[in-house]
């Protein structure tokens, strides 16, 4: 069981993004998704707060599955992918940018 701590804000940082990202995120064209399944409404809001304060991005949660998933909307992706893009693994990148990884097929 995943449990968001009451000072997640001290953890937040670019890296701990990143590394949030590549587990559970992906990016549509300019906006970006977080899955938060396991987390409960109020520990979602926690996040969204930290998000906001700590790092200055706009997000918002939905539950367009029936499940919580954190959106980062085409106004805070430049941000967000200034704080990430330093700390992806390659593996990853097609995360973040749809497009690397079909271009990267397509040499």
């Amino acid at each position: 069981m995943k449990i968001i701590p009451i000072n997640i804000i001290e953890f937040l940082s670019p890296l701990a993004l990143a590394i949030w990202f590549m587990s559970d995120g992906h990016a549509g064209n300019v906006s970006v998704y977080i899955s938060a399944a396991r987390y409960t409404k109020a520990e979602c809001e926690l996040l969204i707060d930290a998000l906001i304060k700590k790092l200055g991005l706009v997000v918002t949660c939905g539950e367009p599955d029936g499940y919580p998933v954190l959106y980062i909307p085409a106004e805070s992706y430049d941000l967000f992918y200034s704080l990430v893009n330093p700390h992806l693994l390659p593996e990853f990148r097609y995360k973040l940018d749809p497009h690397y990884y079909r271009d990267k097929l397509s040499r």
